[in-house]
């Protein structure tokens, strides 16, 4: 069901397929990233004293959280079973994280227009470490995948 609902929307929820001891791997490789940005970092507010957006990504290799985290966890398995692949190659991580109290809104967007990846066996997953409301959340508008 979960499969056939990929399929057909380009995104799903799931729930609790990481084990906290994975979030809590992933949060740690986050405060890391967060004390020693990579090049291609940025840190964004809209204001002076508001929670800010931080934005970086491919620090695997230099990240053995997020090393770990992208070939020990299940994240393969359950994206190879949605993309009904034998297996899945991981291209990269990406952190997102904003603040408390960040104004700035993320605007609607494809992800594909900045991808260097084509076809249709291409998946995220959006895992929150922290409590995200479903008004915080990320959204997908269904069918946009195809």
């Amino acid at each position: 069901a979960d499969i056939a609902k990929f399929d057909q929307d380009g995104a799903i929820v799931l729930r609790n397929v990481f084990t906290e001891q994975w979030v809590e791997k992933v949060r740690e490789g986050i405060q890391i990233n967060l004390e020693k940005p990579s090049q291609y970092s940025e840190k964004l507010a809209l204001k002076e004293g508001q929670g800010s957006y931080f934005n970086d990504y491919c620090n695997w290799q230099t990240i053995a959280q997020f090393k770990d985290f992208a070939f020990n966890s299940p994240a393969a398995e359950i994206a190879a079973r949605l993309m009904k692949s034998k297996y899945a190659v991981f291209y990269h991580e990406h952190v997102l994280n904003k603040e408390p109290g960040t104004e700035k809104e993320t605007p609607w967007h494809q992800d594909q227009a900045y991808y260097p990846v084509d076809g249709f066996k291409v998946l995220s997953i959006w895992m929150p470490v922290d409590p995200v409301s479903e008004e915080s959340s990320v959204k997908f508008v269904k069918g946009s995948h195809k």
